[in-house]
């Protein structure tokens, strides 16, 4: 499956919003080294109750827009 994703990093509370085709991932750690990335993955993969290692970053690595593939390979 793949997800289009917004994260908004340094947010107040962290957690997850449905908006139109997009989830918005609110993250309480900061955009440097892959911080709100990881909170982003961490809080992805529990929304979906899959592990952490079945999720890439398709695109976006470094844009507040990502394209999110969760699943195999």
């Amino acid at each position: 499956m793949i997800v289009k994703v917004k994260v908004l990093p340094n947010s107040s509370k962290s957690g997850i919003e449905h908006r139109s085709d997009v989830l918005v991932i609110k993250t309480r750690s900061k955009a440097e080294a892959g911080k709100a990335n990881a909170e982003a993955l961490e809080l992805l993969a529990r929304h979906f109750k899959v592990l952490v290692s079945k999720l890439k970053i398709l695109k976006g690595s470094r844009s507040k827009n990502k394209i999110i593939k969760i699943g195999e390979g």
